[in-house]
């Protein structure tokens, strides 16, 4: 009726009838029932809107009319907890329907983000893949710019990841993680998505897309809680991909943000020595295991003091001590240094077999010292390393053979 009399007086209007105004008047009391006596029905939305339209044509007609007085505002809060209700009773379709009834109706409405981000559950959990990624690419499209909109836009794209996850849905998961870190850059609770995306990939051993999402933190998040051990798998995943120039380069990094005490900062100095070894950046390397052997000989006790912490730290000295021999022993530049090298070799591996004479690489040591005091024209240490040697392979072959 309220539609009929609009209509009707309209054209009126454009006749210039004087009952134009009687029929717009019976108009607005039509809108208004709807409005007063079905607030929650799905026409009060759209009856409020017409009465507003009513009232300003009336008011560009140089008429004066008082319009009803009628509250919007609640007639948008029930419309929109009615859907809520249907979507906490798990009435996923009809709660859907109701959504984009209401958002439709009441585009500025307040909670409109939240409401759009349930209505992109609904159709998460009806499977309907199309319309589930077109309400959240709208919603990480539009209000993922502004600094007003962004953190309940934030919380409504998670609130869909976790529904995608608990169907299982986890390509779908990755791919709307991957389009969340690429607009909401600035969310307050973004390193945290990214730090879990790129542990997700590195379980996955997806090593350099893992590289990339730690790199991300690295790089625009340094204030991050979780940006030290960012820096640590950053590593870790770059000595996966065997691009040690990388992974020197981020433990440098990760060093410098740790205590100079404890068993990590132990582990990230190994690592970067081994990772100048993998380079051949032979002297740099020898540095790193100067710098170990010194710090696990004269002050073990500031490394660890548990007994797994000081079980883990002669590990790494028995092979710091083993790899810097190593390292001086293939060191051929200058060539006029190499029997200087070679003595540091045989010095080394003398200490390491005196620290270490039961390690597994025992025999590694005794063979390569054997051939430098050889080439350093030493037969007679040379051929004490060889008998020593020999015994070495004989006495582990006896204890093989008993077990």
């Amino acid at each position: 009726l309220g539609e009929i009399a609009v209509e009707e007086g309209c054209k009126v209007y454009d006749e210039k009838s004087a009952d134009g105004k009687k029929l717009l008047q019976d108009a607005l009391q039509h809108f208004y029932t709807v409005v007063i006596k079905y607030p929650t029905s799905n026409w009060s939305g759209d009856a409020g809107q017409r009465i507003e339209d009513i009232v300003a044509f009336l008011k560009s007609k140089k008429v004066n009319i008082q319009a009803p007085k009628i509250n919007r505002s609640e007639i948008t809060a029930t419309q929109f907890a009615d859907a809520k209700t249907l979507f906490q009773e798990q009435n996923y379709t009809a709660a859907a329907v109701k959504y984009v009834e209401v958002i439709n109706a009441f585009p500025n409405y307040a909670r409109i983000i939240s409401a759009m981000g349930e209505l992109a559950q609904c159709y998460v959990q009806l499977k309907d893949n199309l319309m589930a990624d077109a309400v959240l690419e709208f919603i990480a499209e539009c209000y993922s710019r502004k600094d007003a909109t962004r953190e309940e836009a934030g919380h409504a794209m998670l609130q869909i990841i976790g529904a995608l996850e608990s169907q299982g849905e986890l390509v779908r998961v990755a791919e709307v993680n991957e389009l969340f870190i690429k607009r909401f850059t600035t969310f307050s609770q973004i390193p945290v998505i990214i730090f879990r995306t790129a542990e997700s990939k590195l379980r996955e051993e997806k090593y350099a897309e893992a590289r990339d999402h730690y790199a991300n933190i690295a790089s625009n998040y340094p204030k991050a809680r979780m940006y030290v051990e960012a820096l640590n798998r950053k590593a870790e995943c770059e000595a996966k991909l065997n691009d040690f120039t990388n992974v020197a380069q981020t433990l440098i990094a990760y060093i410098k943000e740790l205590p100079t005490t404890g068993p990590t900062f132990i582990g990230a100095s190994y690592r970067l020595a081994d990772a100048y070894r993998q380079m051949d950046q032979l002297v740099p390397a020898i540095n790193e295991y100067s710098k170990l052997i010194t710090a696990l000989t004269k002050e073990p006790q500031k490394y660890g003091t548990s007994a797994d912490e000081t079980t883990k730290n002669r590990k790494v000295l028995e092979v710091s001590m083993f790899l810097k021999a190593n390292c001086y022993s293939r060191l051929k530049k200058p060539a006029d240094k190499v029997p200087l090298f070679q003595g540091k070799a045989i010095e080394g591996y003398n200490e390491f077999l005196k620290e270490f004479p039961k390690s597994p690489m025992a025999p590694d040591a005794l063979s390569t010292l054997g051939t430098l005091l050889f080439v350093l024209n030493k037969p007679d240490d040379a051929n004490q390393a060889y008998e020593r040697l020999a015994r070495e392979l004989r006495a582990r072959g006896a204890e093989r053979r008993a077990h």
